[in-house]
């Protein structure tokens, strides 16, 4: 009788455990298990790292028999050799956008005399492009500065040429198969 009195004891207390096991979980209230289950489905549902956009730098800037070439991360282009002591191009990174400003070199100072945006629609559409290790396609555009009053009249012939070097710009541009041109 001491086995079964074991067994009937080793029963009570597995039995006491269960009992008191369920009665624990049903004290939990319907709203508090819908607000874990919520909590859970949060977590699960987080949205992906947002991908980052890639920097704009110029990699190399070399004059050649057809122009002054700029190699930068988006891509290469030219424009006249003729313009190679008077033009700077500067690169300039946004969080999810770069640009290239395009700038006359005057004397002592320089003006901005067009900006091509890389995925920002400002100014005129030019294309989308294609960079490498980034899903999307991207839009570019181009802005044209007017001449402040800052800029001598005498230089406002050379403004206005420096912003025609667009043209051979984007023609170069789109001699890249990631560019596409807009209509």
């Amino acid at each position: 009788m001491k086995n079964t009195t074991k067994r009937i004891l080793v029963l009570a207390a597995l039995l006491t455990a269960a009992v008191s096991v369920m009665l624990t979980a049903s004290s939990c209230s319907k709203d508090e298990i819908e607000e874990q289950t919520q909590d859970t489905e949060q977590v699960e549902s987080a949205a992906p790292e947002k991908e980052i956009f890639p920097e704009l730098e110029i990699l190399n800037t070399t004059d050649t028999k057809d122009g002054v070439v700029v190699e930068t991360t988006y891509g290469t282009f030219r424009y006249p050799y003729a313009f190679s002591d008077i033009v700077s191009v500067n690169a300039v990174n946004g969080e999810e956008s770069a640009q290239l400003q395009v700038s006359v070199i005057m004397e002592d100072s320089s003006f901005v005399v067009y900006t091509i945006h890389y995925n920002e629609e400002i100014g005129s559409v030019c294309g989308k492009l294609k960079l490498d290790g980034y899903e999307d396609e991207i839009d570019v555009s181009v802005e044209f500065e007017e001449a402040s009053d800052a800029v001598p009249e005498d230089w406002l012939t050379t403004v206005y040429a420096v912003q025609e070097t667009f043209n051979d710009v984007i023609n170069s541009m789109s001699e890249d198969s990631r560019f596409t041109l807009a209509d």
